[in-house]
């Protein structure tokens, strides 16, 4: 990943991005990523902290799908990690070798646990809880993961 490629969302024509793009300037090139045609989800996009992975979500209010590509490897696709389930939310964040991810996926009218995932076993469900006394009644919404803090 450099100055020469960008990552770009397009929006509709309800003004809901559904449409993630790659432009590579010395190419002069841009390649449509991923379309979501179910106007009842949006996209959204990141590179991860490490800079490793960029990371496409699309979501509704009630279920999630994580999309995942490799950066350092100019012929990659996009992957899956789990496709939508009903009233099933997740999120995923890379962590040396494993998907961290939250989910409500035990109880999808409570809140989010976290779950890992050794990455290659993308689309196996058979997430792993985490299981920490300290976090039990703690609403997780959001996670960072670094592979070292001070």
């Amino acid at each position: 990943l450099d100055d020469d490629v960008i990552f770009y969302s397009k929006p509709d024509s309800a003004h809901r991005s559904y449409q993630v793009y790659r432009r590579i300037f010395s190419e002069e090139t841009e390649e449509l990523l991923y379309e979501e045609p179910d106007y009842t989800y949006w996209v959204g996009f990141e590179v991860t902290l490490d800079k490793q992975y960029l990371m496409i979500e699309t979501a509704s209010t009630e279920s999630s799908e994580v999309h995942y590509m490799e950066l350092d490897n100019q012929n990659a696709t996009l992957s899956c990690i789990s496709k939508r389930q009903p009233q099933v939310l997740y999120a995923a964040y890379p962590c040396q070798g494993y998907w961290w991810i939250l989910s409500n996926i035990d109880d999808p009218d409570g809140d989010m646990k976290l779950f890992t995932l050794p990455m290659g076993f993308e689309e196996s469900m058979n997430w792993i809880p985490v299981t920490d006394p300290s976090l039990e009644g703690i609403a997780m919404e959001e996670l960072d993961i670094f592979e070292r803090h001070a």
